[in-house]
Formats: structure tokens, C-alpha cells, sequence
């Protein structure tokens, strides 16, 4: 009698593409669509349950300038108003759709496929269904943290230390005005 044994760490091949871009980012999003015209097949990845962290979970509504680009003005107009959240959202997911680039949400990068040359080919990506793979002949790091950098070894991944400068906008009236109830 005959028998296979299939290992239980086998991790199913999603998707075969060219470019795969680990990133939830306005700026993934952007090069996805740029790739996509010029014929390259391409799958985007997202740690978020939504596109666009560098503005939403950031709270950049408000840029300096809008780039040239239709999208950038599809996200922020005259910048009359700061576009919501949610159009921000929508507007980056429907681009994608738009153009039949596939992506997944809350998705998280848990390794690198190489092949035997051990130059990066794809990556591993871990959700809620479990860890799948996706091949691909570039992998583009769009995360703000660097992840995909970090998990193919790269040590020149700027991390600030020590005490940071930040800017803030204040969302109330008044200089020195506290919620009640709260100190500060």
C-alpha cells in the first residue's frame, strides 16, 4: 500500500504575479495602479482592516500640497474640506477594484520565499484563515514600519530613538480646556 505524506506546515500558493506590494499605504496604492497600466500583474497586501494608514491611522488630512496625480486629487479635492476617513478608504479600494488588482486586508507578512539562489521570489503572509503564499518576481515594501525589510535581513532600517518632536492639532476650544472629569 502506497502512502504520501504531506507535511502539515505545506502553506497553499495564492497567487503568481510580478510585482507583490506588502503595504496598505496611499503611495502602494499608487504604485499598484501605475503598474497595473504598464501590464504588470499585481497583488497588494494590507496589515489594516482598510487602505490608506499613512492618512487615516495617521490623521494627515490636511497635506501641504496635492501631487499632480488623479488620485491625489480624487483623495483631497481643492482641500476646501479634509476629505473623511471613509472616502479616503472607499476611493483607494475602489481604484483597485476599478483596475481588477487583487488585495487582501489584514494581512501581515510572516516570511520571505527565496528561491534557490536565495534571492527573495514571494512572501508569506499570515490572517485569520492561516498562512498563505503569494510568488512573485519583486516584492515592494510599502509598510511604515519597514516589515519586509527587516524580515530579509536589511540593518539599515532608520528606527528614531530617544526623545522625538512632534506635531499635534488640537481638537478643542480654548487654550488649557479639560474634559470633565479629566485631568492633565
Amino acid at each position: 500500500m502506497e502512502s504520501t505524506f504531506t507535511p502539515s506546515h505545506t502553506t497553499p500558493v495564492v497567487a503568481t504575479v510580478d510585482v507583490l506590494i506588502i503595504g496598505g499605504t496611499s503611495q502602494a496604492v499608487l504604485l499598484a495602479l501605475s503598474l497595473k497600466k504598464q501590464g504588470a500583474s499585481v497583488y497588494l497586501v494590507a496589515p489594516r482592516s482598510y487602505l490608506g494608514e499613512d492618512i487615516c491611522a495617521a490623521y494627515r488630512f490636511w497635506p501641504e500640497a496635492v501631487a499632480g496625480n488623479a488620485l491625489s486629487q480624487e483623495l483631497f479635492g481643492d482641500l476646501v474640506e479634509p476629505p473623511t476617513p471613509m472616502h479616503v478608504k472607499l476611493t483607494l479600494e475602489q481604484h483597485l477594484i476599478d483596475l481588477k488588482i487583487p488585495f487582501l486586508l489584514n494581512c501581515f507578512p510572516a516570511g520571505l520565499l527565496r528561491n534557490e539562489e536565495s534571492q527573495i521570489c514571494g512572501a508569506a503572509i499570515a490572517n485569520r484563515s492561516g498562512h498563505q503564499a503569494i510568488q512573485a518576481r519583486l516584492v515592494v515594501d510599502a509598510t511604515l514600519e519597514a516589515s519586509v525589510l527587516r524580515l530579509a535581513g536589511c540593518e539599515a532600517v532608520y528606527t528614531p530613538t530617544g526623545q522625538q518632536d512632534v506635531e499635534f492639532v488640537t481638537v478643542c476650544e480654548g487654550a488649557g480646556v479639560s474634559a470633565e472629569g479629566v485631568s492633565y
